[in-house]
């Protein structure tokens, strides 16, 4: 199972594996480490007097163990001032939160800190985790197998019988996937039972809580459809958008793969798709905007989203894999190559075996794709909602949100193949907005200028995702380079060569960002067969 492989044979704990204790109670569950400073773990692992805002905090009493090949490190901790999210009941009754950042008093010497890494935690993906039943008994590893999403949890249950299950001792112990990458948190355990069943809190939604964490991969809702908020005058979901998002939901048969076109202005649209995501009765690996992408493009984000290979072969590795794939694309006809697009990529999809492939896709005009499995939801068309001046007022907001954008853009060095540097247009924007103050305003001006709006939002956010993605790509390298390097494997000269051509492909400029991915992905295939040998 790759990098964790030894250690779920009972070899003991990776580095970044912590024990969290106090002197009085023994064991109070586990975590993981952040940095030289910091450990996750769970908020109800944290004992009551060392809550915030308690009448009378313990101070630095909590007991952290970094449990280790080399031995113990053993620091007293607190929860950090920006890092309590305590448990709490949502409106679905179902538990939430639940998550502390420790602070510790003594930095650790030579921390190893493990990648967070944001992925589509599949019905049936196995995932690995390290928890501390006892005190001063060694780590225990348990294998686990993915049931599926309850709230904003995913529940698992034990992978093998008899064997290894999730038990005390294993709360904010880390949820690693087979390639290392801590994926979630352990967060509770079936109580009073010996069944295996636990939940566990993904990554997306640990950094969603705790902004201020750093986590790689994709989130299963991509920046660009989170930050671009409704540019055409529609506000939060109303009856009608609550309508519409129903009408496709009833369509989505259980056990029946489906394409779903949805069509229609883009301010409606996109409101009925933020609110789709969140509806649907099984939650969806990614929602993302194909403006201005490539089909290799889109196919390797999804990819990476599913940790199913660089996406050359994406509906061979979905078919292949048995678990399935649920994505949403929206400006599909804003893609670079629409028909390949559709074509090559989502009609495939939606065409796996009976229940394995979910597509919603998002469209100004309807293309009259001929499918099987297509059905097609036109939208009404809704006229843009508020007084002229409040939406002079709401366009104002929006080209301050893309002021932003832009400079952020900006700031981001050379240049990325397929998405071409475009002139600011915000400070043009707001001063056409000034002058359609100062005389009638016609509702084509405003429609004009709020589409100019989002066009040029979205020209930035795809450069600022690039740019994400390539310190993401870059940071990876790094990381294994340094697990080449403990490994003894740093005069390794194929090694070196692979390394080189990732780096090269990073520097390039233009970065092409598929050849960064296929190339610190051979680095890690290649780092990790000579680690295994």
């Amino acid at each position: 199972m790759g990098a964790v492989g030894p250690l779920a044979e009972g070899a003991g704990a990776d580095p970044w594996h912590v024990r969290v204790r106090t002197e009085a109670a023994g064991v109070r569950g586990a975590g993981i480490v952040l940095d030289a400073q910091r450990v996750l773990t769970c908020a109800h692992v944290v004992p009551e007097p060392d809550h915030p805002g308690a009448v009378e905090p313990g101070g630095w009493s909590v007991l952290v163990d970094v449990v280790g090949a080399t031995g113990v490190q053993q620091r007293r901790a607190r929860v950090s001032g920006d890092g309590w999210v305590p448990r709490r009941a949502n409106a679905d009754h179902v538990d939430g939160g639940d998550l502390a950042v420790l602070e510790l008093e003594e930095a650790l010497d030579a921390a190893v800190v493990p990648a967070l890494h944001q992925l589509a935690l599949r019905r049936g993906k196995r995932l690995w985790t390290c928890g501390f039943p006892h005190d001063g008994a060694p780590p225990l590893w348990a294998q686990t197998v993915v049931l599926g999403r309850s709230g904003e949890l995913v529940q698992v249950d034990a992978a093998d019988r008899p064997g290894i299950s999730i038990g005390p001792g294993f709360s904010g112990a880390g949820m690693v996937d087979d390639q290392g990458r801590v994926v979630g948190m352990v967060m509770s355990r079936l109580a009073g039972s010996s069944s295996g069943v636990a939940w566990m809190m993904p990554v997306d939604t640990i950094v969603r809580y705790l902004p201020h964490l750093e986590a790689g991969g994709i989130p299963a809702l991509t920046p660009d459809l989170q930050g671009l908020h409704d540019l055409h005058g529609h506000g939060e979901a109303g009856p009608g958008i609550e309508a519409e998002v129903r009408r496709i939901v009833d369509l989505l048969s259980p056990g029946r793969s489906t394409l779903i076109v949805v069509s229609g202005e883009p301010g409606v649209r996109r409101t009925v798709i933020r609110r789709l995501v969140s509806t649907l009765p099984e939650p969806v690996d990614l929602a993302m905007d194909a403006y201005g992408l490539s089909t290799p493009q889109i196919a390797a984000r999804i990819a990476e989203r599913l940790g199913d290979g660089d996406g050359r072969q994406l509906v061979k590795e979905v078919a292949a894999s048995g678990l399935g794939v649920s994505v949403v694309v929206d400006d599909v006809d804003a893609a670079a190559d629409t028909n390949g697009l559709i074509e090559d990529l989502l009609v495939p999809l939606s065409e796996l075996p009976s229940g394995f492939g979910q597509v919603i896709l998002g469209v100004r005009r309807d293309p009259g794709i001929t499918s099987r499995n297509s059905v097609s939801v036109r939208l009404p068309d809704q006229g843009p909602s508020g007084t002229v001046e409040e939406r002079l007022d709401e366009l104002d907001r929006q080209i301050s949100q893309l002021r932003t954008a832009e400079q952020q853009a900006a700031r981001i060095r050379g240049e990325f193949a397929g998405i071409p540097r475009r002139p600011r247009r915000a400070d043009e924007l707001r001063m056409f907005v000034l002058a359609l103050r100062q005389r009638a305003v016609s509702p084509q001006d405003l429609s004009r200028a709020t589409a100019a709006a989002g066009r040029a939002l979205r020209r930035a956010q795809a450069r600022i995702a690039a740019g994400t993605e390539r310190q993401e790509l870059a940071g990876l390298l790094a990381a294994y380079q340094a697990k080449a390097v403990a490994a003894g494997l740093a005069e390794s000269q194929s090694l070196g060569d692979v390394f080189e051509r990732a780096q090269s492909a990073l520097d390039g400029d233009p970065c092409d960002l598929e050849q960064c991915r296929v190339a610190v992905r051979e680095y890690q295939d290649v780092l990790w067969k000579r680690g295994s040998t």
